[in-house]
């Protein structure tokens, strides 16, 4: 994965000059060794601004996830919190992967912070009013001819790139080029370009059309904002795009509605940050958070359950102090009274409220008795939910381990986002039928059949509710989360033993028992599995079922994590 390109980084400033100038800084915190959020208030707005330097991920745009705060600020952090006030502009260098920020300190001086965000040489310097560098995120010694970054320095902006900017005129391509040497020379002599638009220019003209034509086709769709920000399969490498392609042939994963909204999947979701924070990372914090809160809940409502146990004895202990109400006295904490439930009676003590009347302690036994009554079905639903909840969320994280590829886990965002758990806007996933399912993989049995499963929570009702027939076979691992697996009986009968063992043990082998050595896999036909309704993804009923004991087996062909 690359870094943001300067094509991509034009249409997040453009965003960003339309809300951010004139904001006030709430806070500046650094999540990660090379990222800083600005938080920033703005027109009755929070915007939170993320700064990153990470090797292979250098970037900017606003952000909606939660991303950890440490309790002590680094250093270069600190520095920002003490210097800077308001954000006052932005601006970009033409076709640059550099970005100025203009900011008003505290004493009302100005500083710059220079977002050199250029692959492995990213960095942030503040600068102030005198061009002297405050200090950097990375201080670097002067080397090889290049001038040093350090405090009480100097600034020196890099050099700008070559090439001619499409903002002074359409530059003529030489004669002669073909598709690579026509990539080539938009790479190193136009600005602003990217590697994948340069291909796709050069494509167009390999196809017939003349050079300057398709360039000024371009610049126009450039000029206008005919944006389209989408990340893109290509090569089977998911690609972050401005701009649609009109030459290459990609499959569209996600489409978002703002540049900083598909930056922010397509850095977060793809799972390539050394640090694991972001979105991605946010997911896994947020499962553990979630799972833990249910938990906690889990034990409540359970303890509520037992306690309807008392329910009977309270109401027994009314009816004996009623019945020998006139041992008891007032001020007392307890009494001891015969108990004519048993045979013979045996004594039993009553605890009192000593500030209550003989008659009113009655009263609050029986008061008591009827709340634990009424209060039964509230919490035998209470219980079934979180129950449910809880297998959902388990299934979330056997799928978050399992994903391979932006496509499988852009589908668990979306359905984190769907169910309220996940900040900000859900992705417009683009789907073609069963090609657009995320997580579906497929395998073949020693005796021919077709097995499908799916490794997330979409996946799974795709195939048990499109795949699986009534005489299908249908496997799941027993009592534990686990994908969702269907072997295509056909036409062809019986289905032998060497064949449903194989389809049980990749059951096994994509459930949270992958590890095991022996996992208990329910099977049965489709036609006994059913989606309740109102159910939340991932979810189904069995009414019947036999069980098999198999070793798990993962598909020799599968990249997915391993716990």
């Amino acid at each position: 994965m690359a870094g943001m390109d300067s094509l991509y980084m034009e249409s997040v400033l453009a965003e960003l000059q339309e809300v951010l100038p004139g904001s006030r800084i709430s806070k500046i915190y650094q999540p990660a060794a090379a990222e800083l959020i600005f938080k920033l208030w703005n027109r009755g707005s929070t915007w939170r601004l993320l700064l990153s330097c990470e090797p292979g991920r250098s970037r900017l745009h606003l952000v909606e996830g939660s991303y950890p705060n440490p309790p002590a600020p680094p250093r270069f952090c600190q520095l920002l919190r003490a210097r800077l006030v308001a954000l006052t502009d932005l601006k970009q260098l033409p076709g640059e992967r550099i970005v100025r920020l203009s900011f008003v300190g505290a004493n009302g001086s100005n500083y710059q912070l220079q977002a050199e965000l250029t692959g492995r040489s990213a960095n942030l310097i503040l600068v102030d009013e005198q061009g002297r560098v405050v200090d950097a995120l990375k201080r670097i010694p002067a080397e090889h001819g290049k001038a040093a970054i350090l405090p009480g320095e100097q600034y020196q902006a890099p050099q700008p790139l070559a090439g001619q900017l499409l903002d002074n005129g359409i530059p003529e391509p030489p004669d002669g080029l073909d598709a690579s040497a026509l990539e080539q020379w938009l790479l190193a002599g136009v600005r602003p370009m990217s590697r994948l638009l340069a291909r796709d220019i050069s494509q167009q003209v390999a196809s017939g059309r003349s050079p300057r034509q398709v360039l000024a086709d371009f610049a126009e769709r450039r000029r206008s904002r005919d944006n389209c920000f989408a990340i893109v399969s290509l090569e089977d490498r998911p690609q972050l795009l401005p701009f649609k392609l009109r030459a290459l042939t990609g499959k569209d994963l996600a489409i978002f509605t703002s540049a900083s909204a598909g930056a922010e999947a397509y850095y977060g979701e793809f799972m390539t940050s050394s640090d694991q924070h972001g979105p991605a990372g946010e997911m896994r914090g947020l499962l553990k958070k979630t799972l833990k809160k249910l938990k906690r809940r889990q034990e409540r409502i359970l303890g509520d359950k037992r306690a309807l146990g008392q329910a009977a004895d309270l109401r027994q202990q009314g009816e004996l102090l009623l019945a020998q109400l006139h041992l008891v006295r007032s001020g007392e904490k307890s009494i001891t009274v015969d108990n004519y439930f048993l045979q013979p009676p045996q004594p039993i003590t009553i605890a009192l409220d000593p500030r209550l009347t003989p008659q009113q302690n009655v009263e609050r036994l029986f008061r008591s008795y009827k709340k634990i009554k009424r209060s039964r079905e509230h919490i035998e639903r209470r219980l079934i939910e979180t129950e449910q909840e809880l297998l959902w969320l388990e299934g979330i994280s056997l799928s978050l381990a399992e994903a391979q590829g932006g496509e499988e886990f852009l589908a668990i965002r979306n359905e984190l986002a769907e169910q309220g758990l996940l900040k900000g806007k859900k992705a417009n996933v683009v789907q073609r039928g069963a090609k657009g399912v995320a997580g579906v993989r497929k395998a073949v049995s020693p005796g021919g059949f077709g097995i499908s499963w799916g490794v997330n929570n979409r996946a799974r009702d795709y195939v048990t509710k499109n795949l699986c027939q009534a005489a299908d076979l249908w496997f799941h691992a027993h009592e534990m989360p686990g994908c969702h697996l269907v072997l295509k009986r056909g036409d062809r009968g019986d289905v032998p033993e060497e064949d449903q063992l194989f389809a049980a043990s990749l059951a096994a082998g994509y459930s949270r028992g992958k590890n095991d050595g022996i996992v208990t896999v329910m099977v049965t036909e489709g036609r006994w599995v059913a989606k309740p309704k109102g159910a939340k993804p991932g979810l189904v009923t069995v009414r019947q079922f036999q069980t098999l004991r198999v070793a798990p087996l993962r598909d020799p062909g599968d990249t997915g994590a391993r716990e």
